[in-house]
């Protein structure tokens, strides 16, 4: 959960499905003006999530989908330093 003072509807509101381990997709069925502000508070926010807007019927539904970007970068950063530590420990 983001550590954010501002928004606190829409995180009460992303709550359930963040904290589901099931769920990858939250699908948003709202006006514009609410899911702009939902998309900007994900956009403000440090959370590995995206969105795109789906303009099939009305109100278009703003799709939200969890990612794992801070996970792969992790990863890479991880495999990296692996890589590094193996290349001097031979180099001894």
């Amino acid at each position: 959960m983001p550590n954010t003072k501002t928004d606190k509807e829409i995180w009460s509101l992303l709550t359930p499905f963040l904290e589901s381990p099931d769920t990858i997709v939250f699908e948003y069925k709202k006006g514009e003006a609410y899911r702009s502000l939902m998309q900007v508070a994900i956009r403000n926010a440090s959370i590995d999530l995206k969105t795109e807007t789906i303009k099939k019927g009305s109100p278009h539904v703003l799709k939200i989908t969890k990612t794992q970007t801070t996970y792969e970068l992790a990863l890479k950063h991880w495999q990296e330093d692996v890589t590094l530590l193996e290349s001097l420990t031979v180099n001894n």
